[in-house]
Parts: C-alpha cells; sequence; structure tokens
C-alpha cells in the first residue's frame, strides 16, 4: 500500500511530499533538508490539528463531553508539538539561510 491508501490523499500527500524532498535535496544541502523536513512535520501537526479541533466540537455538540475532553487534551498535546517543531524551525531556517 502506498502513503496515500494508507492515511487518506491529504495525508498521504504530505507524507510524500516529505520523502520526494530527502531525493531532491543534494547530500551537501543536509541543513536545507533538515528545514525541508521539518516544515513537512509542521504540516502534518497543522492537519492533526485541525482534524482533533474539529472532532472535539462534534463531540461537544453531540452532547459526549468525555470524549470531548480526550478529544482537547489530544488537541493540547498536537499544538504542544507544533510549538516546538516551531522553535526548531527558527533555529534550522536561519542555519539554512547561512
Amino acid at each position: 500500500m502506498s502513503h496515500k491508501q494508507d492515511f487518506g490523499s491529504d495525508l498521504g500527500a504530505i507524507f510524500m511530499t516529505g520523502r520526494r524532498l530527502s531525493t531532491w535535496v543534494p547530500a551537501g544541502l543536509c541543513i536545507g533538508l533538515g528545514a525541508g523536513l521539518i516544515a513537512t512535520a509542521q504540516k502534518v501537526e497543522h492537519y492533526e490539528i485541525a482534524s482533533y479541533g474539529s472532532a472535539r466540537d462534534w463531540a461537544e455538540q453531540l452532547g459526549l463531553p468525555e470524549h470531548a475532553q480526550m478529544l482537547e487534551q489530544t488537541l493540547i498535546e498536537e499544538k504542544h508539538a507544533d510549538k516546538l517543531l516551531t522553535e526548531i524551525s527558527h533555529t534550522a531556517n536561519a542555519t539554512a539561510a547561512v
């Protein structure tokens, strides 16, 4: 199975972007590759944030507070991961630009 089949077309396309990036970037530009892979990871986080946020809202609207609370906790974790990736990307992008 391809990544698209495993994860759906949107998330699969994001994974394939990261995979193609690793073959497009010449070996001497590893710093640029790192910045690109971090950007790809952030795309995944943004996809997950949107998905968990929507699911949490639906759970609230359906009167499922325990499910909404669980999804809210996962959403907080995903936002934290995105914040860490943002901090890392500032360093990686600055280094890649030199």
